[in-house]
């Protein structure tokens, strides 16, 4: 996911990204899974506040699990907020209308996956708490062990919407996170029904 949204281009090795120069922009990675990818709520609660507390004004979140929770909750809702972070993170992958979470708290933004030709997968979750979609099909990445891979899913699409979010803000810094994700959905794709649906949100991003 951090090679979607900032691997460096124009160096002649592996891939590219949404923000290739990384003059432009700082990277904190807060591990709240293990490396097979399981984990716990507290543990990606505690990744996303070392992450606050390092000065990250996005979080990207390629992750989902477990249900709702008052306490996540409000300290989702106090980042974005109070501490003008903007937060993000995938839709799910069971192809059902259940929600998600982190995703489907209001105050993080639930991206939804497509494929290349603009079409929602089979996979994505569909609810009134996605926002928008992000490509989502064999998405070619950075891998650990110096390796890339390719990789389909929500947690695909996410860190296309955060490496966006990141690039648009670069150019407006002035701006604050609640401007930037209104710029993100203003400025996406419309697919499927006009308007905001549950598939798609406001459409892919653009």
């Amino acid at each position: 996911c951090a090679g979607t949204i900032g691997a460096i281009g124009k160096n002649g090795k592996g891939v590219t990204s949404v923000n290739p120069d990384p003059s432009k922009f700082s990277f904190f990675i807060g591990k709240g899974l293990t490396n097979s990818g399981s984990g716990s709520s507290s543990g990606v609660l505690q990744a996303v506040e070392t992450c606050k507390e390092s000065g990250a004004n996005i979080i990207s979140m390629s992750l989902g699990g477990g249900g709702l929770s008052n306490i996540t909750n409000d300290q989702f809702s106090g980042h974005y907020e109070n501490d003008g972070v903007l937060i993000m993170a995938a839709a799910g992958n069971e192809g059902t209308s259940d929600y998600n979470y982190p995703a489907s708290y209001a105050s993080v933004m639930s991206v939804a996956a497509v494929n290349n030709h603009g079409v929602s997968t089979n996979f994505s979750q569909y609810n009134d708490q996605v926002e928008i979609a992000g490509p989502g099909i064999l998405v070619n990445s950075t891998w650990p062990g110096n390796k890339y891979a390719l990789m389909s899913g929500t947690s695909a699409a996410t860190p296309h919407v955060a490496g966006v979010a990141a690039l648009v803000w670069s150019h407006f810094p002035q701006c604050s996170n609640k401007q930037i994700r209104e710029a993100l959905l203003q400025s996406a794709q419309d697919l499927g029904p006009v308007g905001c649906d549950e598939k798609n949100g406001y459409g892919q991003l653009s």
